[in-house]
Parts: structure tokens; C-alpha cells; sequence
């Protein structure tokens, strides 16, 4: 139920009023004496106090339900977008003290020794909504514009933020802080990469779309070691699992190709695909193979060792492509789309599974996907929804939906442009939300288990 988008209630057939105190009378008699809820007891005394208690009874309900649907978008024929979500999210919330968010299994798990969890918490994580308060917890709400976040693959809790004003952070989850860095950037960074060996821990190589490329080490300054200048536009950057090569993409058909190590262009490899490169991410195992994708709808593998005139394999998918990514096995690729469209290939069988995910049917919201929980999980964001979506690989069956409630912030977010797994934790998560216009951006981190 919790998957609908369009709802529409017929209108009540109650004539009279019904009397609160008989109402409350018939409950308490249908339980065991003393069994009766501190929230039902405060709800019906609220009640009480009600000129009007059906009509009470029955708005209070319409918009507790609007609040349970959270990809509701059309309501009786009116639409229910952010806004109005998040009225009818104050006004439950100041009229009646009613608990709305359900943990149970986090409950069961908090309980239970750590022996006994398996890896795979998405085998019995079978729903989680939050409403009224969420696991979602605002990141450095000093800073302006976040846009683009990268973990650090060696040192836990270390990420990179970068902004649209051209900004750039290093943050700590563990201790809370952040350390502004030296930036030659005058627009955000869109491409950033850590290096994955962990005696490089400290090194990355930034991106932006001006064509600009920055090389740091944080364990020697604040100021990049290097800078590259009158490039394409860039918005992926990515090192292979050796870390000998790096590419990058952007608003171009091609894919350039450096040497990290004299940080030299060693070759482009033109027209992979006939409209611009969103995304290049090398395998994890294998240093000459990358997969990219377009808004041509294809995606494809590539090897280093050929020319790359004919890719090795090639998928083409439902929708315009935005992200691909390899799994940390490297037998499935991961694409997403427009309008949920989100779909794990196996690339021995070259034979895709579509996460379930509700369609809005609007081409214009944006997805990202990821691997996490060792692959055997999927989340998934939108750019038009505050939810992130949690599905399992193996059937594409959707297992949490993680509603963020902004109620209580500065600003009023309509989706999450960006999402990152912690490579340390399995289900924690650090996202970028955003309004439709762009011009107001919030870092948040998310932790599920």
C-alpha cells in the first residue's frame, strides 16, 4: 500500500455525529481493563475536547494517511507535493501526539547479540518507514550549496565535499568536523576519486566541468599538488583498482585516458556513445576494464587492451542512463535512468533485473544507483523524491523505504540529487538533497542498522 501514488476516498456516509465518551466506553470494554494505550487514551481525550469529533476524527486520518503514502502525488484529484506534505506533517504533528514511525526490526536488532546477525540485514529488514522523526540527520548545515560527496575507501568516516561555488571540504563522521581546502575551482567539482591503495590513502584527483584538474595530497597540505587546465568538461573522474590509470567524462562522446603516475593524457577514446558520457567507472578486480553510460540509453564495457571501437559488452536500457557502476565482484553493472528506473545486469548472462520501484512517469526526475550490503543490496535515489529506496539485487524486490521528513529544517528539499554508501557500513549513507531550482542544498547522513 505504501507504493501508491494516486489515491482517491469516497465521501463519508456518517449522517450524526458519533458521541466521543460512548466511543471510548465500547473501547475500553472490547480490551482487558488496563490495557488501553497511553497514545489512544491521549488521542480520545483529544477528541473529547472537539466541537466537531467525526469531522476531527476523519481529517485527522486523511492526512495520517497522506503522511503513510509517501509517494502519494495526487490525492482526490488534488496533487501532493512538498509542500503540502509538509503542512499536513506540522498540523498532525501540533494536534495530535501520536508516534508515526515504526522500528521493530531495528528494535530486534539492537537487541540481539552481534553474533547472531547475518550480513545480509535486507533478509529480514522488510519495511521501515519514518515520518514523523527519521534516521536522517543533517551534516555541516553551515556550509552553502553541497553538491557532490565522495567516502574515502581506506580511512573510515572521511569523505569529500564539494559545492556549487566551487568549495571544497574534508569532513570527519567520526569527530563531527570539517577542514576547508585550497580550491582553484569557480564551479562545483563534479568528479572526485580517493585512491584505493592504502598507502595513497590520503590522494584524490578532483574534476570540474570549466575542464579544470586537481591532484591532492592531504597528508602534505591543503593546496593541489597539481592543476590541469583547458580539458573537456568534466563531471566523472575514476581510478582503476591499481591505481596506474585514471579516466575521465563529461559533456562529450569521449573518454580520456591518463597516466596517474606522470598524470599525462595517454589517449581519447572517441565517440563510445552517440550522445555525452554521464558516467566511466573502471572494475573493481580488473584495471583495464570500465563501463560508461549515456543518455543515448546504452550502456557498455570497455577494454583498455583493444582501440575501444566495439565495446566488449552492451546493454541498452529503458530509459535515458545517468549512473553505472560495477558490483564489488564485477560479474553485474548497476544502471539507472529516469523515473525509477533502476536495473542490475548480469554480465554473464547479460540478462537484467529491474528493482521494483513505483514509476511517477515523469522524465525529468533523475535517478542514482548503487551496491551496498556486499551487493546483495540496492538504494536508490530520486531527484523528485525525499525517499531513498533499498532493494535486493537478486530480485529486485523492495525491502526499506526510508522517508525524510524535513518538517524540521531550514529549508525545503524535493529530492536527493546525490547519494553515497559508507564503504564501512553497510546500510549508512551520506545524501544531498535539493529543491527543484537547485538554489537550496542540504548534506545529510543516513544510517539504517
Amino acid at each position: 500500500m505504501t507504493t501508491l501514488t494516486c489515491l482517491e476516498l469516497p465521501r463519508s456516509t456518517h449522517t450524526k455525529l458519533v458521541d466521543p465518551r460512548q466511543a471510548l466506553q465500547r473501547t475500553r470494554f472490547q480490551r482487558r481493563r488496563g490495557k488501553l494505550f497511553k497514545t489512544q487514551k491521549e488521542y480520545y481525550e483529544r477528541i473529547n475536547n472537539t466541537p466537531a469529533p467525526l469531522l476531527f476524527d476523519s481529517d485527522v486520518y486523511i492526512r495520517t494517511l497522506i503522511l503513510f503514502l509517501p509517494l502519494l502525488v495526487v490525492f482526490n484529484k488534488e496533487r501532493i507535493d512538498g509542500t503540502v506534505r509538509r503542512l499536513v506533517a506540522q498540523s498532525v504533528n501540533d494536534e495530535v501526539s501520536i508516534p508515526l514511525q515504526h522500528t521493530p526490526i531495528l528494535n530486534y536488532i539492537h537487541h540481539t547479540p552481534l553474533g547472531k546477525i547475518q550480513r545480509n540485514y535486507s533478509s529480514f529488514v522488510s519495511a521501515l518507514y519514518g515520518f514523523n522523526e527519521t534516521p536522517f540527520k543533517q551534516l555541516m548545515p553551515e556550509i552553502e550549496v553541497p553538491r557532490q560527496i565522495e567516502y574515502n575507501k581506506c580511512i573510515p568516516g572521511k569523505l569529500i565535499v564539494s559545492c556549487l561555488n566551487g568549495k571544497i571540504y574534508l569532513y570527519d563522521l567520526q569527530s563531527n568536523t570539517s577542514t576547508q581546502i585550497n580550491s582553484p575551482f569557480n564551479s562545483s567539482p563534479y568528479g572526485i576519486c580517493w585512491c584505493s591503495e592504502m598507502s595513497m590513502a590520503n590522494n584524490c584527483i578532483i574534476g570540474s566541468d570549466t575542464g579544470k584538474l586537481c591532484y591532492y595530497d592531504f597528508s602534505k597540505g591543503k593546496e593541489p599538488l597539481l592543476t590541469i587546465d583547458n580539458l573537456e568538461r568534466i563531471t566523472s573522474v575514476h581510478l582503476n583498482c591499481n591505481c596506474s590509470k585514471f579516466i575521465t567524462s563529461g559533456f562529450e562522446t569521449n573518454v580520456n585516458l591518463f597516466d596517474f603516475e606522470t598524470h599525462q593524457l595517454e589517449r581519447v577514446y572517441g565517440s563510445l556513445h552517440n550522445e555525452n558520457v554521464n558516467v566511466a567507472k573502471f572494475s573493481n578486480t580488473n584495471p583495464f576494464l570500465f563501463t560508461t553510460c549515456s543518455f543515448d540509453s546504452c550502456a557498455a564495457i570497455w577494454d583498455l587492451r583493444t582501440d575501444c571501437s566495439i565495446p566488449v559488452i552492451q546493454y541498452t536500457g529503458e530509459t535515458l542512463l545517468v549512473t553505472t557502476i560495477f558490483s564489488e565482484n564485477d560479474l553485474n553493472i548497476l544502471i539507472a535512468g529516469c523515473d525509477n528506473y533502476v536495473e542490475s545486469i548480469d554480465l554473464r548472462a547479460q540478462k537484467g533485473i529491474k528493482m521494483q520501484l513505483e514509476r511517477r512517469w515523469d522524465n525529468n526526475s533523475f535517478c542514482r544507483g548503487y551496491y551496498c550490503n556486499g551487493g546483495e543490496s540496492v538504494v536508490v535515489s530520486n531527484s523528485h523524491e525525499q525517499t531513498l529506496h533499498i532493494a535486493r539485487t537478486y530480485d529486485g524486490k523492495r525491502v526499506i523505504d526510508c522517508h525524510c521528513d524535513n518538517i524540521n529544517h531550514q529549508y525545503n528539499f524535493d529530492g536527493i540529487i546525490t547519494v553515497r554508501c559508507d564503504p564501512f557500513n553497510d546500510f549508512d549513507f551520506s545524501l544531498v538533497m535539493n529543491n527543484d531550482s537547485l538554489t537550496q542544498l542540504g548534506l545529510f547522513h543516513c544510517q539504517l542498522v
